[in-house]
């Protein structure tokens, strides 16, 4: 992933490991930044705290703390929305990429009449 990402009032530079809030730069360190890209690169998806954990310390052995010391900065920064929790298992990042649709955990419709009120009344 090479090319900015933006969300909200957010882009992420990632070759110059950069994240800026309209226009600014936040004061993002590298772990951080690390577990912010292992988010963006499966959003909206499950990321596992051993998988952060592989892409923020690599070959190191550190505490799952280190991983939820870093969500919470980045919780502070980009808003609580951005980041949320599977209790237990990780964390996934849920806000809209690039002016996509909003990310979440819930099923997709079974209905065919999502988007047609008119012949659901």
């Amino acid at each position: 992933m090479s090319t900015p990402l933006h969300f909200g009032r957010f882009e992420v530079r990632p070759t110059q490991r950069a994240v800026l809030r309209d226009g600014q730069p936040l004061p993002v360190g590298a772990r951080a930044f690390d577990v912010l890209m292992a988010l963006l690169h499966r959003a909206g998806e499950l990321v596992t705290k051993e998988q952060l954990l592989d892409q923020a310390w690599p070959g190191l052995v550190v505490e799952e703390a280190n991983v939820h010391v870093q969500v919470s900065q980045l919780r502070k920064w980009l808003g609580t929305e951005a980041i949320g929790t599977v209790a237990g298992l990780g964390y996934r990042f849920t806000l809209p990429l690039d002016g996509g649709p909003a990310r979440h955990n819930l099923p997709a419709e079974r209905t065919g009449f999502v988007g047609r009120d008119t012949a659901l009344a």
